[in-house]
């Protein structure tokens, strides 16, 4: 967890840099990072949040002490939802930018 909030930190650092600075969304290298750091910021909310957004009425008769529980379980069905979205876009676009990454350099080596 303390992980998924370092890379949120650092990728929403980098998002606000690219989008502020005079050049902005100019080129196609600065898009590519800023879509790789909006994904992964998805990808560390679904991480940091995916504790606590565990429905709360998984336990078994609110018994705190069953052995899957936690104390610190309370989403609902909906937030459940919405955590597996930001998981799921967070891991399929990260890997996915980093390939228009690849290829950026790829062109830009090769064939300038």
């Amino acid at each position: 967890m303390s992980s998924a909030a370092v890379s949120f930190v650092c990728s929403s650092m980098m998002a606000f840099t690219i989008n502020c600075s005079k050049k902005g969304l100019s080129t196609p290298y600065r898009r590519i990072i800023f879509g790789v750091s909006i994904s992964d910021i998805f990808q560390s909310l679904g991480f940091l949040f995916g504790p606590f957004l565990v429905p709360s009425s998984q336990r078994a008769d609110n018994d705190l002490h069953a052995p899957n529980s936690s104390v610190w379980e309370f989403g609902n069905e909906r937030s459940c939802q919405v955590q597996g979205c930001l998981l799921t876009f967070g891991i399929y676009m990260t890997p996915i930018y980093m390939c228009f990454l690849y290829f950026y350099y790829l062109c830009k080596l090769k064939y300038r």
